[in-house]
C-alpha cells in the first residue's frame, strides 16, 4: 500500500457491516478516526470520545485479518506530501458526526479536499427510495386488493440493490458505479419478477413503483452529494493531546 492512500477495512456494529476509512502514513501506520480508547469509531450512540488519531496498521486490521481495500477517487486534491499532511493537521480532532464527519468523510477529505462519505449518501438514498416505494405499494393495495400478494416486492428488491452497493465490493465491483448500476438493475429485476404476481398489472405498478422510487432515492442522493462538496474543513492546529496521541502508538 502506498503512502497517501485512502483505504478502509469492513467491520461490523451487530449485524450490519460497515466501512473504517484511514490513510495510510506509508510507514506502517496510519490516521483514522478512532473511539478514544485504541479502538475505531463507528456507528454509536456515545461518540463524545471519537478522536482523529494515529493507529498501527496491524492494529487497525486486527493483525491482518481485516482485508484492507483501497479507494479510489476520480479527483484528488494536492500531492501525496499534502494528503499526508492534510490527515495530520487533523490529529487530536474530535467532532464525529454519523451523517457529516464520519471516518470516511475524514479520509474523503484529505484526498480530494471534501468532506463526503458514500455510505451515507448510499443510505439515505435508500431510505428515500423505499419510503416513496412504500407509499406507492400502499396505495396500490388499497386501489387493488388483489395485488395483496405483492406486499414483500419492495422491501425485497431494496435488499437486493442495497445489499450489492455494500457488499458489492468483496465480488470484483470494486467501482462504486459500477455496483450502484449493478444494484439498480438486480432491484428493478427483484421487483418486477415479483411483482409478475399479480400478472401485467402488478409488472406496471411493481415496475412504476420501484422506478419512481429511484427517482426519489437519485434526486436525494445528489441533493447530499452537493452539500457534501459545498463543505471545506480548514487544517486545525496540532495540540499538545494530538502529539500524545501519535506518539503513543507504535
Amino acid at each position: 500500500m502506498a503512502r497517501g492512500v485512502h483505504f478502509f477495512v469492513w467491520r461490523r456494529y451487530g449485524v450490519t457491516p460497515f466501512q473504517h476509512n484511514a490513510i495510510d502514513l506509508g510507514n506502517g501506520n496510519a490516521i483514522h478516526f478512532s473511539d478514544g480508547r485504541n479502538g475505531i469509531a463507528g456507528p454509536s450512540s456515545d461518540p463524545v470520545h471519537f478522536t482523529v488519531a494515529k493507529i498501527f496498521l496491524p492494529t487497525l486490521t486486527r493483525n491482518g485479518t481485516d482485508k484492507i481495500h483501497l479507494v479510489a477517487h476520480s479527483v484528488s486534491e494536492g500531492t501525496i506530501d499534502e494528503v499526508v499532511a492534510r490527515a495530520k493537521s487533523q490529529l487530536g480532532r474530535r467532532g464525529y458526526h454519523l451523517f457529516h464527519d464520519t471516518c470516511e468523510h475524514f479520509a474523503s477529505w484529505c484526498v480530494t479536499g471534501h468532506a463526503k462519505s458514500c455510505q451515507v449518501t448510499a443510505a439515505a438514498e435508500r431510505a428515500s427510495s423505499v419510503a416513496t416505494k412504500t407509499t406507492l405499494a400502499v396505495s396500490s393495495r388499497i386501489a387493488v386488493k388483489s395485488f395483496d400478494l405483492m406486499k414483500p416486492w419492495g422491501l425485497a428488491a431494496d435488499m437486493v440493490q442495497f445489499g450489492t452497493k455494500v457488499v458489492g465490493h468483496r465480488f470484483g465491483l470494486v467501482n462504486p458505479n459500477t455496483r450502484k448500476k449493478t444494484g439498480r438493475a438486480l432491484g428493478g429485476t427483484t421487483a418486477i419478477v415479483i411483482g409478475a404476481i399479480g400478472g401485467p398489472a402488478g409488472i406496471a405498478i411493481a415496475g412504476g413503483a420501484w422506478f419512481l422510487g429511484e427517482l426519489s432515492g437519485e434526486v436525494t442522493a445528489r441533493a447530499i452529494s452537493t452539500h457534501q462538496l459545498r463543505r471545506k474543513r480548514q487544517p486545525t492546529t496540532v495540540t499538545s493531546s494530538s502529539t500524545f496521541i501519535e506518539s503513543s502508538m507504535p
